[in-house]
């Protein structure tokens, strides 16, 4: 018996044996013809066509807009991430130039830069911790003067 399409429950008929019967002059031969069945796929009709094609389109066109805005959200939280790295930068930057601020305001460094670069000289009062200075005249410092 030969394979056919994996389905043992076809099997092709076979011809019967020629039987006989007591009369030798005549012979009867039964045949059985095998009957071949096909089958047809069914295709599907073109709207059930069309409405998964809508379908599978819509799904993917949500799907590309769910991405972008996941992709928008994270640039978002990267810049802010960015910017707030920024601003701890400024605000360190901003500490240390207060701290200079306060040191170039201290009225004893000041008194001492301008008596020692620049040459005034302190008066005599002192009021309220008040440090008066005047200024030396050109002859005093050696500078020439042009005439």
């Amino acid at each position: 018996m030969a394979y056919t399409n994996g389905n043992l429950a076809l099997q092709p008929k076979r011809k019967q044996k020629v039987q006989q019967q007591q009369k030798p002059q005549k012979q009867q031969q039964v045949v059985q013809e095998a009957r071949r069945t096909v089958v047809v796929k069914r295709t599907l009709p073109l709207k059930e066509k069309l409405l998964y094609m809508v379908t599978i389109i819509a799904v993917v066109l949500v799907m590309g807009a769910v991405i972008y805005r996941y992709a928008e959200v994270y640039q978002m939280k990267f810049e802010v991430m960015q910017l707030t790295k920024e601003q701890s930068k400024m605000n360190a930057d901003i500490e240390d130039l207060q701290k200079q601020v306060e040191t170039l305001k201290d009225p004893k460094r000041i008194a001492d830069f301008s008596q020692d670069k620049l040459g005034y000289k302190p008066t005599d009062a002192e009021e309220d911790n008040v440090i008066k200075v005047t200024k030396p005249s050109d002859n005093e410092t050696g500078l020439a003067t042009k005439d």
